[in-house]
C-alpha cells in the first residue's frame, strides 16, 4: 500500500469508502484503489504530482451522474465536489465561462441565461459537474 498524499482533504482506502464510489449512474461497478476528496486547488496539485510520482491512475469525478462509466475506475477516485473557492465567471462578450470543479451545468446555465447564453450539451442530469472548463461554445 502506498503512503497517502500529503493533503488537507480526505484520502481513504477503507472498504466502505471504496465501495461507495464503485458505482455512478451507469451500469459499471469498479472498486477504486482509494478515494480522495481534495479540499482546494493546492491539494489537487499535490495529488496529481503524487499520482505521477507513483504511477497511479486518477479518475476525476463530479456528481457521479455520467452513465458511460468514466466516473469509476481502478485507480484513485478524485471526488471534486468539495473543492473550496467556488468560481463561476461569465464573460458574455467573449462567450466564455471559467468555473471551478464543483460547478454544475444547471448553475452555469442559470448564470449564463442572464446574458441570453447557455451551454449546449444536454446530459440526462443538470446536476452534472462541468467545472474546470474554459468554454467558448455558448450559444445565444
Amino acid at each position: 500500500m502506498l503512503p497517502p498524499p500529503e493533503i488537507h482533504g480526505i484520502y481513504r482506502t477503507d472498504a466502505r469508502a471504496r465501495a461507495a464510489y464503485a458505482e455512478g449512474a451507469g451500469i459499471y461497478r469498479i472498486i477504486p484503489q482509494a478515494v480522495c476528496l481534495p479540499a482546494h486547488v493546492a491539494d489537487l496539485t499535490r495529488v496529481v504530482c503524487w499520482a505521477a510520482d507513483h504511477q497511479v491512475s486518477l479518475i476525476p469525478r463530479g456528481a457521479g451522474s455520467a452513465m458511460g462509466g468514466g466516473n469509476v475506475g481502478p485507480g484513485v477516485l478524485l471526488d471534486l465536489t468539495r473543492m473550496a473557492d467556488p468560481r463561476l465567471d461569465i464573460d458574455a462578450p467573449n462567450r466564455r465561462a471559467v468555473t471551478s470543479a464543483a460547478v454544475t451545468l444547471a448553475s452555469l446555465n442559470t448564470a449564463s441565461s442572464r446574458h441570453g447564453l447557455r451551454l449546449p450539451p444536454d446530459p440526462s442530469s443538470g446536476r452534472c459537474q462541468v467545472g474546470a472548463l474554459r468554454q467558448r461554445a455558448f450559444v445565444g
